[in-house]
């Protein structure tokens, strides 16, 4: 670019120096909030996992407990810790999810950046096309998990209530038959078909 003056070059390649420092201040900003939003929702994602993975724990040790009650209770509260599994296994479908929309906002960012995109890259077209549904996976999918936990916590307060009012009821009964032994005989005789 032919210049008119000397004093012309210099203010141009002071402008263009300009830009060049905005720009950088500009990329680095993104970088960093975007390194920050990676942060928070990774933080997010450990949690929603440790919460379901933590109830199952939880209630493996505690299953033992469980034994010396009736066998169908037993059987409730492994059907309902599926619950937990399901919230532990789409809360690592997050992690994927998060994965590839992190891959794909680096590929968009590239693809900004170049001037010339090569042939075996994909579209931006495309890439936001993968951004929006990996934003809403990353969405759907914790909530999902966090879903699963609230019906298996739901579904296991629910069997520990009734199996307490069993209990209660069979406490009950032994202590009327103790106190009363006609009692016995009654319920002995209400049994019969």
């Amino acid at each position: 670019m032919p210049y008119q003056s000397e004093e012309d070059r210099v203010r141009h390649e002071a402008d263009i120096r300009r830009h060049d420092i905005i720009w950088e201040k500009y990329k680095d900003h993104m970088i960093q909030t975007d390194m920050g939003a990676v942060d928070i929702g990774l933080a997010a994602l450990k949690t929603i996992v440790f919460i379901n993975v933590g109830a199952l724990v939880s209630l493996i040790t505690f299953i033992g407990q469980l034994w010396t009650l009736e066998a169908n209770t037993v059987n409730l509260v492994l059907h309902a810790s599926y619950s937990f599994v399901l919230g532990a296994v789409l809360g690592g479908c997050a992690f994927i999810a998060a994965y590839f929309y992190q891959s794909a906002i680096t590929g968009q960012f590239h693809v900004a950046l170049s001037e010339f995109p090569l042939s075996k890259k994909p579209t931006p077209k495309k890439l936001r096309a993968l951004i929006i549904v990996m934003a809403v996976a990353m969405i759907l999918l914790p909530i999902a998990s966090l879903g699963e936990f609230a019906c298996g916590a739901s579904k296991i307060l629910h069997i520990f209530e009734d199996a307490a009012s069993v209990r209660a009821e069979a406490d009950k009964n032994k202590q009327m038959a103790v106190s009363n032994p006609k009692f016995l005989v009654k319920q002995k005789n209400s049994n019969k078909p």
